[in-house]
């Protein structure tokens, strides 16, 4: 028979619990070219009439390649080659 000494002296003698390994980050995934929309908040603001039209031509191309479509948020300032499909003002 055991005595409760030898049994004690087995518990103490295991080792405590290993932390946890740090997690890793997950791989960086494909870029999704299946997006909706393509949300700007007043990409030109502070551009001048050529640099807006270069910004419009960019977004337009994007939203094109990514079959998406584009939301604009503006204070009033329009890019004049950018074709709206409608304007909400609230």
């Amino acid at each position: 028979a055991r005595s409760d000494s030898a049994y004690s002296g087995a518990a103490s003698r295991q080792s405590a619990p290993r932390p946890a390994a740090p997690r890793q980050a997950a791989p960086a995934q494909p870029r999704d070219l299946n997006n909706d929309f393509i949300v700007v908040d007043e990409p030109i603001s502070h551009l001048d009439e050529e640099n807006s039209r270069i910004m419009a031509d960019i977004m337009h191309e994007e939203a094109m390649e990514q079959g998406a479509g584009v939301i604009v948020t503006s204070i009033g300032k329009h890019m004049s080659n950018l074709k709206y499909d409608g304007i909400i003002k609230l």
